[in-house]
């Protein structure tokens, strides 16, 4: 969400990595993540790894909502902006899986994106949107999947995306997996409880992410997981496109339920995150808050109508 420009563009990296949840973070964003076991949970107690078959292919719908507002920069307060919603449909294949290790390899093609207008989104924020995205309609990206959800290698197609678009995502391959599952390396059964902590970069700006995960249920094929996410960044200057930022404070939580089948690469993720950060640049403060929600289906699935005003729809 920059100088009001500067603050749009780091939210809006943070919207993209969540659009792109399913496809993780590279190994040189994450700087320190470390996995610690709280609870085994009962018994019968399973082995959670993704094990996706070779030549797997899924076409999944991402759907974003979002809401933001911005004070300062002699901005006076904007109130709360309604963001029209963004569907992502994305093709996701396993064209290898690696006989040692049982690593996967992903290829991610982005096929269609569009806007969609909610009740109160600010008029003509669709069309002004959905010109700026059109750039990655066939964006291909590739990754390494570990079977414990960890990836490696996540790399944005030059090719496949104009020179503007390659520019912005060269940030983005930097995709932030606090939406994702990373799973205990022991065996665990309904009730088990674990915590990811990680230091990661996205947009130039580094964070500590912690995910406290818990199994709702859990078989030999599958799991349903719950999520409750806790960000941060200390105080840092940030270089946006030349300009200096200074963050002041950014915090932010949210939780998931995510359904995992670990022959598929994505079952259904719903995530609810909100955020508040503080910045200044050229003699001028700036606040933002902004709240999103996120549903990950394969294609054809249901898809929750977007939260309403005074109540109605939602996740």
């Amino acid at each position: 969400m920059r100088h009001a420009c500067l603050v749009a563009g780091l939210a809006g990296a943070l919207t993209i990595g969540l659009l792109g949840a399913c496809e993780k973070a590279n190994k040189d964003s994450a700087e320190k993540v470390k996995t610690t076991v709280l609870d085994e949970g009962a018994d019968p107690k399973f082995q959670l790894r993704y094990a996706i078959p070779e030549g797997s292919k899924q076409t999944l719908d991402m759907v974003l909502d979002m809401s933001m507002s911005m004070d300062g920069a002699g901005m006076g307060g904007m109130g709360e902006i309604i963001m029209p919603r963004i569907f992502m449909v994305t093709d996701v294949e396993i064209p290898k899986v690696d006989g040692k290790d049982g690593a996967m390899e992903m290829v991610m093609t982005t096929t269609d994106i569009r806007l969609e207008d909610r009740p109160d989104s600010m008029a003509g924020l669709s069309g002004a949107m959905e010109s700026e995205m059109d750039g990655m309609r066939g964006m291909r990206m590739t990754a390494r999947l570990l079977p414990n959800g960890q990836t490696r290698n996540m790399k944005v197609d030059d090719s496949s995306v104009s020179a503007k678009v390659r520019e912005q995502m060269k940030q983005t391959e930097q995709l932030v997996d606090q939406m994702t599952t990373i799973l205990p390396d022991v065996a665990v059964g309904v009730g088990a409880r674990w915590r990811v902590e990680q230091t990661v970069r996205q947009q130039g700006m580094r964070m500590n992410l912690i995910a406290t995960y818990e199994v709702l249920e859990v078989d030999a094929g599958g799991a349903r997981i719950k999520s409750d996410i806790e960000m941060n960044a200390p105080a840092q200057t940030i270089d946006q496109q030349g300009v200096q930022v200074k963050l002041e404070s950014m915090n932010g939580a949210g939780q998931a339920t995510s359904t995992l089948d670990f022959q598929k690469m994505v079952e259904r993720v719903e995530a609810d995150l909100s955020m508040d950060m503080r910045m200044s640049a050229m003699g001028q403060v700036m606040t933002a808050a902004m709240s999103m929600q996120m549903q990950i289906v394969p294609k054809g699935h249901e898809i929750k109508p977007p939260v309403v005003k005074g109540g109605g729809g939602g996740y």
